[in-house]
């Protein structure tokens, strides 16, 4: 029901859209304010069965388990123009414009409940229609489209999708990282679902150069600011140095492209930095024979970070760096700010106990190499490997930055002109106060959430490769080199290493109350998986030349 106040605000609308003293209808004055033409009624029935069938944007801005579409036919150019509408917001399109001016007309909103209600009432009937008869209503088709009438007198299509559950939300996770091997433990990425690639450019000239620790954060924002974006959407994703990995379902990728176009322009605005943003669908590289698998690696009770296998994900980073133009994200610049909420590099890089923080990555020519490689890591440790997590192995050395150091840094991450800067620097000053200055504070204990930074620390992964990060002494460290030579040697692995002091750490925290609620992204310092990586480049293109030079 439209309210007395709505109806004047009609009746103003009405005047202004009259105010020029022609023939049209307020119904045809809306519609052309809109930059659209009115039907012609003759063409009414033509549209009640659109010759192209309304489908879902795969590019869509909203996680909704309903889609509404409004499509006008225009007698112009012969075509239907299709713009989605919801009832909490207005979806994010090319013709933002457009959809300001909508937004302005109250009688249109009137327009969007009866849309939405149409939706409900459709939905509830397919779903007692297939409950009545036995079926799954989770897996019931609804109807395609059906057409109704406006307010205006115009005619829309509605068309109803309903959103497939995340898989990954319900995969069993495993605890050993030992099970990275283990297929029962590993499920198909859908063929829907997108692969997000993200790398800094240059990344090997900015280390030279000794801003490693900016290419971290930039690499880390790539997952937290998705993160944020995406709320309780559950995504798989690994942090890899100097950018990430992440798969993304379709009715998500639109919103993730957009927070990582504003990263880039942070990137190169406030750091410098190039920050390339790709994407693949899954369905392109399983047709060409490629498959990811994704596993579900638990650090700790409600915190998980994926793991990849198939060598699907090595292929996609190798399209997106390969051919910019196809796979990346190129264009202007998104409009608006991003959101680095609890994205934080403030406790300084963690010395080595031992003596020696090695970044390592390891690609094996088959996954039984990656058992046997693990297994006698763990001899070299003397069965305690777990024990080489540079954050669990040197804890006590944990010390937090000064004020000035930290402020230094969060002018780069968010404007200093916007008022929520002003709060970022409160929740700065109480932070140094609780963990350099031991301050108690009532809401939450700061040494369980110091304690548990081992647990939450993602010091070794696997993303079609293994990749660690661990305190050596020199023996261990000797000890770990011969052994990857030698199977270098055998043709078995490909490997880079990178020898430094100090491990860094970059910190993503949503609760720092409760375990699960924060993630430290581990790498070494000045160079860390960067220059392990340019390594282990070297070596296979060394491979690569001696085989074309047998040949």
């Amino acid at each position: 029901m439209i309210s007395d106040t709505d109806d004047s605000q009609r009746n103003e609308t009405d005047r202004r859209l009259s105010s020029d003293g022609s023939k049209f209808s307020r119904s045809d004055k809306l519609v052309k304010s809109m930059g659209l033409v009115q039907p012609d009624p003759l063409e009414t029935e033509a549209m009640k069965k659109p010759k192209y069938p309304v489908q879902p944007d795969p590019f869509d801005t909203h996680d909704h388990s309903l889609y509404s579409s409004i499509a006008f036919k225009s007698h112009v150019v012969n075509e239907t123009s299709v713009e989605k509408i919801h009832q909490d917001d207005i979806a994010k399109t090319d013709k933002m414009t457009l959809w300001k001016r909508i937004k302005r007309q109250k009688r249109l909103w009137s327009l969007t409940r009866e849309v939405d209600s149409q939706l409900q009432k459709l939905h509830g009937v397919q779903l007692e229609e297939s409950t009545s008869k036995g079926g799954n209503p989770a897996a019931s088709a609804l109807p395609p489209t059906k057409p109704f009438p406006s307010p205006a007198g115009n005619v829309f299509s509605v068309c109803i999708f309903p959103r497939k559950e995340n898989f990954y939300s319900h995969m069993k996770s495993f605890k050993s990282f030992k099970d990275i091997m283990s297929d029962e433990l590993f499920q198909n990425a859908p063929a829907d679902w997108h692969v997000v690639i993200t790398d800094i450019i240059g990344s090997t000239r900015a280390v030279d150069a000794g801003f490693y620790t900016d290419v971290n954060t930039i690499g880390a924002a790539s997952i937290s600011t998705v993160l944020q974006e995406l709320g309780q959407e559950d995504v798989p994703y690994v942090f890899g140095g100097d950018g990430a990995s992440l798969l993304i379902p379709p009715h998500c990728i639109g919103r993730v492209l957009e927070v990582l176009m504003r990263l880039q322009r942070l990137a190169r605005d406030k750091f410098e930095l190039g920050l390339r943003v790709g994407h693949i669908p899954v369905k392109t590289l399983v047709d060409d024979g490629f498959k990811i698998e994704v596993g579900k690696y638990e650090l700790c009770a409600g915190r998980c970070i994926a793991v990849f296998r198939g060598g699907g994900l090595t292929e996609a980073e190798a399209r997106i760096k390969g051919d910019v133009e196809k796979y990346c994200v190129t264009g202007p610049h998104s409009i608006g700010g991003i959101d680095l909420t609890g994205l934080s590099c403030r406790w300084n890089p963690i010395p080595s106990k031992r003596g020696k923080i090695m970044s390592l990555i390891v690609k094996a020519n088959d996954l039984s190499v990656y058992r046997e490689l693990l297994e006698k890591f763990d001899r070299i440790y003397h069965g305690k490997l777990d024990e080489a997590n540079p954050v669990i192995s040197n804890k006590e050395a944990l010390s937090y930055q000064s004020m000035s150091k930290i402020y230094e840094k969060e002018q780069r991450y968010h404007s200093t002109k916007s008022p929520s800067f002003y709060g970022r620097v409160a929740e700065i000053f109480a932070a140094v106060s609780v963990f350099k200055h031991n301050l108690n504070p009532i809401y939450f204990d700061p040494n369980h959430y110091v304690e548990s930074f081992g647990a939450h620390a993602d010091y070794r992964k696997f993303d079609d490769m293994l990749r660690m990060v661990i305190d050596c002494s020199d023996n261990q460290v000797g000890s770990i080199t011969a052994l990857l030579k030698t199977e270098y040697d055998k043709g078995r692995v490909m490997y880079g290493t990178h020898i430094s002091q100090r491990a860094i750490m970059t910190c993503y925290v949503e609760d720092e109350s409760k375990d699960g609620g924060h993630i430290h992204f581990i790498d070494g310092e000045n160079g860390g998986y960067c220059l392990a990586a340019k390594q282990m480049k070297w070596q296979i293109r060394r491979s690569i030349r001696m085989k074309h030079e047998m040949l």
